[in-house]
């Protein structure tokens, strides 16, 4: 399990762990920006562990690793009741290529209605879709038809959705761009 954040404050990292596997054999690791912190093997019973984080971001991995040769216990483990500093979620999203269009919104935030503006070096189709922060899509078919190059403003809104962060992705055929929207 991989977490990657930007911590706004120093602080500690801290969860319960248990774990029963293969003495000297399974390990759960728990790893800092991919520095090992500690491992556990054996009969671990649940306890809570902590680890100093600085501000900045970090990625935080814990790896149950099996030698593939015998079991023992319940060859398991087990992260419970983590507890972070103060932390931004790193938010990020693949483009096979860099989106030959920009984007921009406003105002940000906002308290329902908000603009969407596509600045367009060569004609192509865009589409647009605002995902809420679970993921799941909120507004999707907006889209922009075949246009020539130039500036289109698209009217988004999220009067009906509850206050909090959106994600505004902007897909064409040149690439994607995803931008952080508040709702207020």
């Amino acid at each position: 399990m991989d977490l990657t954040l930007n911590f706004t404050a120093d602080g500690n990292i801290t969860f319960a762990r248990r774990v029963g596997s293969e003495e000297d054999y399974d390990f759960l690791r728990f790893l800092i920006d991919d520095v090992e912190m500690e491992r556990w093997s054996g009969v671990v019973p649940w306890a809570e562990v902590s680890y100093p984080l600085t501000a900045g971001i970090h990625k935080l991995s814990w790896i149950y690793v099996k030698d593939g040769v015998a079991s023992a216990n319940s060859d398991r483990a087990w992260v419970d009741d983590i507890s972070l500093p103060p932390h931004e979620v790193i938010v990020s999203s693949y483009s096979p290529n860099q989106a030959a269009f920009e984007v921009s919104v406003a105002p940000n935030p906002t308290s329902g209605k908000t603009w969407l503006e596509v600045t367009m070096p060569t004609a192509e189709n865009i589409e647009v879709v605002v995902f809420n922060y679970l993921g799941h899509k909120v507004l999707q078919n907006q889209s922009l038809d075949q246009r020539t190059n130039g500036n289109y403003l698209l009217e988004l809104d999220l009067l009906d959705l509850a206050s909090g962060l959106y994600l505004v992705q902007v897909r064409g055929e040149s690439g994607t761009q995803v931008l952080k929207l508040v709702k207020e």
